[in-house]
């Protein structure tokens, strides 16, 4: 069985029940709204959400998580495990925001097996149009290139699946070949998510970003920044500028980039291609950067939110805009992501030095060829002799050097297996390399792994 690495955000239901109802409970509003209006706001934000949803969300709670529709990995399918755990009682929800507005951006990694050595490979889906992900169309060409190349990963799937899920593996792979037959890639990877929880009895519901940016709540939201846009601006700068501090950041683009004058925290697309948005444009498809998205869901459609490791950099500047700005604690949110490896390499080389190690000991064969001899070796005396005599400053050193390299050729001649034998290992580092590099990641497709222990962590 694939073995668990690390887990965070294994929480209990009753910590995460207790926040998300303290929130829901709360009679604090952000500045900018007044009591009633806020009120007003999430009890339509809550309406709108039950019209797209088609479910009675109005008076539940709600425990939300998000992320681009890609092919899931274990990591970001443990979130969904966990609200779903969360959810656990008829009063709350499950709500996984699929975020389909962003830039598609992606590729397929899997292994191959060469011999006794393995490596990664990439399937890259080029984007020269920025198409965002709800908009993307793979063309024929590349269609008929990507189905190959998934048929192609069960040739050796029995040399890197653990034997207990090799059925799985083989079930839910020749599903998604099926739905990538006959639908968009993000319905496909949507499609084969939804499928497995419902076949693990997680019960989520499914908000696409492309349908939040059409509810009001969110209009008014966007109106409320553009109205203030200059205190927005200046608090959402300087969050990044206090991040950046912190964690001793000197690239003025990451975690995010400053706002530029005028500039509106949005996207707008622009003959298909997403634009920043100005304080004076008019748009009809406004959509959210990353931390004006999860900004909304807090503020207004979550009582609590489940992060991977890399939206909590985003949620770090946030808390400090609505600390600084709204003078208001949104829905608590706390980290959740699982690291799993491949385990099944019985049949590959995993062990043997690296390449800068083997350079390190060919090196001390030519200068310190003693390393590799018993310190009773006659040689090997002789050399730390001499050398105990370097230090007496009267000593003849050039002498000295001669002959501890007269010294050095001599027990070199003792090591031409040693030598052999390192020359071929270095052949084989770069494969050994890129063997170690596919039993440490953590990114293939989700039923790479088998997730039984995993899954069984989300259990009551």
């Amino acid at each position: 069985m694939d073995k668990i690495e690390k887990i965070l955000g294994n929480l209990d239901n009753s910590f995460t029940e207790l926040k998300a109802k303290e929130f829901s409970a709360s009679t604090s509003f952000p500045k900018g709204y007044s009591k009633e209006e806020y009120i007003e706001s999430k009890k339509e934000a809550r309406e709108e959400l039950r019209e797209f949803l088609k479910f009675d969300c109005c008076e539940k709670t709600i425990f939300a998580t998000g992320h681009q529709p890609e092919l899931f990995h274990p990591g970001l399918l443990y979130k969904d495990f966990l609200i779903s755990k969360f959810a656990k009682n008829d009063n709350s929800i499950a709500l996984h925001v699929t975020v389909d507005t962003d830039v598609f951006e992606y590729s397929y990694l899997y292994p191959i097996a060469k011999n006794s050595f393995a490596e990664l490979r990439e399937f890259h889906l080029p984007n020269p149009d920025q198409k965002i992900f709800r908009d993307f169309v793979l063309d024929k060409t590349r269609l008929e290139e990507l189905l190959k190349v998934l048929e192609s990963w069960e040739e050796n799937s029995s040399r890197f699946i653990s034997k207990s899920n090799l059925d799985e593996f083989k079930l839910w792979h020749s599903r998604y070949i099926e739905l990538i037959k006959t639908n968009s890639i993000i319905e496909a990877n949507e499609t084969l998510r939804k499928e497995f929880l419902i076949h693990n009895h997680r019960n989520l519901l499914t908000l696409k970003v492309s349908e939040l940016i059409q509810f009001k709540t969110y209009a008014n939201f966007v109106e409320k920044i553009r109205s203030n846009l200059a205190s927005y601006r200046e608090y959402y700068n300087l969050a990044l500028r206090e991040y950046r501090e912190e964690h001793k950041i000197k690239n003025h683009a990451q975690p995010l980039p400053d706002l530029a004058e005028d500039e509106m925290p949005f996207w707008i697309l622009e003959n298909g291609k997403r634009a920043p948005m100005k304080k004076d444009t008019i748009s009809d498809v406004i959509i959210p950067r990353a931390v004006t998205l999860t900004t909304f869901l807090r503020l207004f459609l979550c009582d609590f939110f489940v992060h991977g490791i890399g939206g909590a950099r985003y949620e770090d500047v946030s808390d400090r805009i609505l600390a600084k700005l709204y003078e208001f604690h949104a829905a608590p949110f706390e980290v959740g992501t699982a690291t799993i490896y491949l385990s099944n390499s019985e049949s590959f080389e995993l062990e043997g030095l690296n390449e800068k190690e083997i350079e390190s000991s060919l090196r001390d064969i030519n200068y310190s060829p003693e390393k590799f001899l018993s310190p009773e070796n006659e040689l090997a005396i002789q050399k730390k002799s001499l050398q105990e005599k370097f230090k007496d400053p009267s000593s003849d050193k050039k002498s000295l050097h001669k002959e501890i390299e007269s010294l050095n050729s001599k027990m070199k001649n003792l090591l031409d297996e040693k030598q052999l034998e390192l020359e071929n290992a270095k052949v084989k580092a770069p494969l050994l390399a890129k063997t170690k590099e596919v039993f440490s990641t953590r990114t293939f497709p989700f039923y790479f792994y088998d997730l039984k222990e995993l899954i069984s962590t989300t259990e009551d």
